[in-house]
């Protein structure tokens, strides 16, 4: 596909089997931590995108050998070096930018880390706040950040209400420490997501206690130990196809853990609410149209689930409520924002309530309309899913920024799609 160029969804119904690609989010943490582990380290089922490559050039940049072959990456990491200087791009990762942040810490006394895309537009003042609660110094108020020092502070407080991404490179960088460290983290959001980092650093080696997120203790003089890890299977973009399903037809996901540690699963806990037929297998799921509920959901903290839940609501007829918004203003793009504009120019009845996203469904959407993109990978997904709701084609603006987490979307997505028998005229 031409970087530039547009994209026609003709009107279709889903159907069909996939295997899902690897979770850049399971990725992309499994690589940050092989950073820290001496020796070799094997990741199976494996599968790029834009942001897992920026963080494996970080590792070439270490000087670490990656060995890639049939879906697996050997990580050959075969001495913990320190620098004096290092200078990074996570590319367009929000995850990278905020776990390394803490990393690099660990293994250099000062490093500048820059970025692109829309995370050059995102707001870094929880970050720079986080930085400066551990004891490390920063300057800079937008990218390139120039960071230095030691993590220092103990006992260290955080403020968890924006972002668990700052967490998870804490908690990643404060066993290697020299002494214990007391971490007490305020209003914490996206709790699943540090549960799999902790799972992760389990697997590596590192055992962390807490009270209810609120309170880590963290043994410091601990090592990371090499490890082979399976990667999991991508919820995140799963679920715009379970849900296409769920709306218009049949498909089967292979390669999908039902009780993986990922936020996103809890679009399972949706599809039941709406009515759906759910089945789940070993490592495979399998859902089909059915019945068409409205339904209630808190999307708090599995916020990269409001494009499909927005989708499944406006095919349900009545009234949905969404709550989460607030966790959708600093996405790659406002997200809130963007998806009502959407939505609203395809037809539906949506509105923000606080924090509250409500869809007053009608059962189908209105086509013949140009889409912008935002150059946000997940309105791309989802406003191609709305082809399911419609009765003419949708018309989609920069579909390759769906590269950041899917490079491979369009390409499962025409395997389980068929087109609608329709007179567009």
């Amino acid at each position: 596909m031409n970087k530039n160029q547009n994209i026609i969804i003709k009107p279709l119904i889903i159907n069909g089997t996939i295997r899902a690609a690897a979770s850049k989010s399971h990725y992309q943490r499994a690589l940050a931590i092989s950073i820290l582990a001496k020796g070799k380290t094997v990741l199976k089922n494996t599968s790029d995108s834009g942001d897992v490559i920026a963080v494996k050039n970080i590792l070439n940049q270490l000087g670490i050998e990656l060995i890639e072959k049939d879906n697996t990456l050997i990580i050959n990491n075969l001495k913990i070096i320190n620098f004096k200087n290092i200078n990074i791009n996570v590319g367009e990762s929000g995850l990278a930018l905020r776990m390394f942040s803490f990393i690099l810490s660990i293994i250099s006394s000062g490093y500048t880390i820059d970025g692109e895309g829309t995370l050059l537009n995102r707001p870094l003042k929880p970050l720079i706040d986080s930085i400066i609660a551990s004891g490390l110094n920063v300057s800079g108020e937008k990218l390139p950040l120039q960071i230095s020092g030691k993590i220092s502070k103990n006992p260290i407080e955080m403020d968890g209400s924006i972002s668990s991404q700052m967490l998870s490179g804490l908690l990643i960088s404060l066993p290697l420490l020299d002494t214990d460290t007391f971490l007490k983290v305020n209003k914490l959001v996206s709790k699943p997501y540090v549960d799999m980092t902790l799972e992760l650093m389990e697997k590596f080696g590192i055992k962390i206690e807490h009270d209810n997120y609120q309170e880590f203790n963290i043994d410091g003089n601990q090592t990371y130990k090499s490890a082979e890890i399976d990667i999991e299977g991508d919820w995140s973009g799963s679920a715009n196809g379970l849900v296409g399903a769920a709306i218009s037809g049949k498909i089967t996901i292979e390669n999908l853990n039902s009780l993986s540690k990922q936020a996103d699963r809890k679009i399972l806990e949706a599809l039941h609410q709406f009515g759906a037929k759910v089945n789940i297998f070993e490592n495979k799921i399998s859902v089909e149209k059915d019945q068409k509920y409205t339904f209630n959901f808190d999307a708090s903290d599995c916020p990269d689930l409001f494009p499909p839940l927005l989708l499944l609501a406006t095919s349900a007829r009545g009234i949905s409520r969404i709550k989460g918004r607030n966790r959708l203003f600093f996405k790659e793009s406002n997200r809130s924002k963007s998806l009502i504009d959407i939505f609203s120019k395809l037809g539906a009845e949506i509105y923000a309530d606080g924090d509250e996203i409500i869809v007053n469904g009608k059962g189908k959407l209105t086509g013949n309309q140009i889409i912008e993109s935002h150059n946000d990978h997940r309105i791309v997904m989802i406003a191609t899913m709305a082809a399911t709701l419609t009765n003419a084609p949708i018309e989609i603006t920069n579909p390759h920024c769906v590269n950041k987490s899917y490079p491979h979307f369009f390409e499962d997505f025409f395997k389980y799609s068929q087109q609608k028998t329709l007179n567009y005229e």
